[in-house]
């Protein structure tokens, strides 16, 4: 609810307007696949052939089928000056299913010999979320060495050759079609804070030292355990709800989804729809996080999800690495998001880890978010959103119910104090 001013005027002082997908330039198209006699095949088998029907730009994308369990490549020579370039962007759309694929690497050579450059494994699941159809993938410079520099490769030279690989999983044929390379994308970043499983400490501790600063965060429950010891009351969670936090899915009994039938699954999701409703929550219960994670789903937790109607979800792995977004995070239908776990019982960051991801956030044009379970630290959480509190004029937090509605359009958020 926006607060109104005596002579009930609304104090837009208050709040910041966010553009469509946080995005400030659209960066410029560097590659459109239009002619495949500028790409050489490389790889045994298989083949190279234009996509007239799965296209972004213009009027094909560049089609790339393995043999069985092989690999097919295509280069192509480029002269590029890519030291200012921010996220490197490209369109892949995947035939058959992920199991059908070992994984996808874009690679930069700064000499013919290709020798020296870097190397993105586009589709392990830690990097992106990939399904069948189109996905986009975001990367920087910044973060080419999460996967490999070869030789002597610095973004400071020219880059002198482009290619691209699939590995098709054991026994599997993969198909993929590239389309719309892009490179200078700009966007605004983000802060998302998540608590998971909807413990108490998300009420006692972190919304204090957040509504003090005006941030509001993101609750998960697990329904079977609302009103429980060491978990949220539904007095609580609506007390959280009407400051403006995200009340929504965290399934009923927070299962290892892909030891699930499908309708197993999509039961845990409705069936904690129906939970939150009885509490009276039920403005948001179609944004979830997964309970373990993107390693524990399936084709039928994908299936799950648009059957049950599902609008975006978290992909509630705990890892060490991290992972930024910009949007929207493929797929562009569910919107499946990474984390960086920060204090739970799995993954653990320090403050000075936590900072710095805020820093590269700012500097990247990235969505940060950041989950725990519990606040084991009160001390560092408080410095860590007096941190973020102090980047007031650089990065905003958002919800994810803002996140879903910045794909529609542009969205008004509460301004940090």
């Amino acid at each position: 609810m926006l607060p109104i001013l005596s002579g009930g005027f609304i104090n837009l002082d208050q709040y910041v307007t966010l553009p469509q997908n946080l995005l400030l330039s659209p960066g410029t198209l560097i590659e459109d696949f239009e002619n495949d006699a500028d790409w050489t095949p490389d790889g045994a088998g298989g083949s190279l052939t234009a996509d007239a029907i799965n296209f972004k730009t213009g009027t094909q994308s560049m089609k790339l089928t393995t043999a069985v369990g092989g690999v097919k490549g295509a280069f192509r020579t480029v002269d590029w000056n890519m030291s200012n370039c921010g996220f490197i962007s490209v369109w892949i759309y995947m035939y058959g299913t992920a199991a059908d694929f070992s994984h996808i690497d874009i690679d930069f050579y700064n000499d013919a010999a290709q020798n020296d450059g870097f190397r993105r494994n586009l589709t392990s699941n830690w990097s992106s979320v990939n399904v069948p159809g189109w996905n986009r993938f975001d990367i920087t410079p910044e973060l080419w060495w999460w996967d490999l520099v070869m030789g002597t490769g610095t973004w400071a030279n020219q880059n002198i050759r482009l290619r691209f690989w699939v590995y098709a999983a054991g026994g599997k044929t993969a198909i993929a079609s590239f389309d719309n390379l892009t490179y200078g994308r700009k966007s605004m970043p983000a802060v998302m804070f998540w608590f998971s499983d909807g413990l108490l400490t998300a009420y006692t501790d972190a919304y204090p030292i957040m509504a003090a600063h005006n941030i509001r965060g993101v609750l998960p429950p697990i329904t079977d355990d609302i009103n429980q010891a060491n978990h949220c009351t539904t007095a609580q969670m609506i007390t959280l709800q009407n400051a403006g936090w995200i009340v929504c899915n965290g399934t009923r009994d927070h299962p290892v989804l892909n030891t699930l039938t499908e309708a197993q699954q999509e039961a845990e999701w409705t069936d904690a729809i129906a939970a939150l409703i009885a509490n009276g929550l039920s403005k948001y219960n179609y944004y979830a996080e997964t309970p373990w994670g993107y390693d524990t789903l399936n084709a039928d937790s994908f299936t799950a999800f648009a059957n049950v109607g599902l609008l975006t979800v978290l992909d509630g792995s705990a890892r060490n690495d991290w992972r930024p977004m910009i949007m929207p995070a493929p797929p562009p239908l569910l919107g499946v998001i990474p984390e960086i776990d920060l204090y739970g019982a799995i993954g653990t960051h320090t403050l000075a880890q936590c900072t710095t991801m805020i820093d590269r956030a700012i500097v990247d044009g990235t969505i940060l978010n950041l989950l725990t379970e519990g606040i084991w630290s009160m001390a560092d959480f408080t410095s860590l959103v007096e941190y973020v509190a102090s980047k007031k004029n650089q990065i905003n937090v958002i919800t994810i119910d803002d996140y879903y509605k910045l794909t529609l359009g542009p969205v008004r958020v509460p301004k940090m104090k």
